[in-house]
C-alpha cells in the first residue's frame, strides 16, 4: 500500500511540475514575442499556438514515464537471463529446487483437499454419525478387544468407538433413529498376494 500511495503522490506531483514547466515555457516565449513588438495579449496567443495543445503535452509525458518502469522491467529479466545462462550448475539446481517445493505444495494440498476439504462420497456426508458407548462409574469395558478409540469423557468414565460384532448386529436390527448402519474394524497386517509375490499391507473388514 505504501508503495502504491508513493506512487501516487509521486504522479500528482510529476504534474504538477509539468504544468510548471509549461507555463514557463509559455512565458519565456511570449516575453520573446512582446520583445518583437507583440501586446502582452498578442503575444501570448501566439505563445500557446506555437506551443500547441498543453493536453496532448501531458498525455505524452505520461506515456514516456508509464513505457520507463516497463523497459527497466525487461532489462532486469535479461540481466537475470545472462546470470542464469553463465552459471548452469546453479540454474538446475534452482530449477529442481523449486520444482521439488512445488511438487510438496502440490502433494500436500491433495492431501489436504482428500482429507479434510473434500466431502465424503455419500448422498448427506453431514448427516454421518459414530456411535460410542459409555461405561459405568467403575470404568468395565464393554468390548475385550479394543479396535476403535478408547479413552475417557468428561466425567471419567470409559468410552470407545469399539463394539462387539453381536452388539452392532443388535443395534442394526432394533435401532429405528437411522437410515442404515455399518461397521468396520481395521486390519493391521493383511497378506496380498499378485501373483508369485506377495507383501504385508493394511486392510478393513466391512459389513455388507
Amino acid at each position: 500500500m505504501r508503495r502504491l500511495f508513493d506512487r501516487i503522490r509521486w504522479s500528482l506531483r510529476g504534474d504538477r511540475d509539468l504544468d510548471e514547466e509549461i507555463r514557463a515555457h509559455l512565458e519565456i516565449e511570449a516575453s520573446q514575442l512582446e520583445a518583437e513588438g507583440l501586446t502582452p495579449d498578442a503575444a501570448w496567443a501566439a505563445a500557446r499556438r506555437r506551443f500547441g495543445s498543453p493536453t496532448l503535452a501531458r498525455e505524452n509525458s505520461r506515456e514516456v514515464s508509464a513505457i520507463a518502469p516497463l523497459e527497466t522491467w525487461l532489462q532486469d529479466v535479461r540481466f537475470a537471463l545472462r546470470l542464469l545462462a553463465r552459471g548452469p550448475l546453479f540454474t538446475l539446481t534452482a530449477v529442481v529446487s523449486l520444482a521439488l517445493g512445488i511438487g510438496a505444495a502440490v502433494a500436500a494440498f491433495s492431501l489436504l483437499d482428500t482429507v479434510l476439504l473434500r466431502p465424503l462420497p455419500v448422498t448427506d456426508p453431514q448427516q454421518l454419525v459414530l456411535l460410542r458407548w459409555v461405561s459405568g462409574a467403575r470404568g468395565d469395558l464393554l468390548a475385550e478387544s479394543i479396535n476403535g478409540w478408547l479413552g475417557l469423557d468428561g466425567d471419567g468414565q470409559r468410552t470407545s468407538t469399539s463394539f462387539s460384532y453381536s452388539a452392532y448386529k443388535d443395534l442394526a436390527e432394533h435401532q429405528s433413529s437411522l437410515t442404515g448402519l455399518i461397521a468396520f474394524a481395521e486390519i493391521p497386517d493383511l497378506l496380498v498376494g499378485t501373483g508369485a509375490e506377495a507383501d504385508v499391507s493394511t486392510g478393513q473388514y466391512v459389513s455388507g
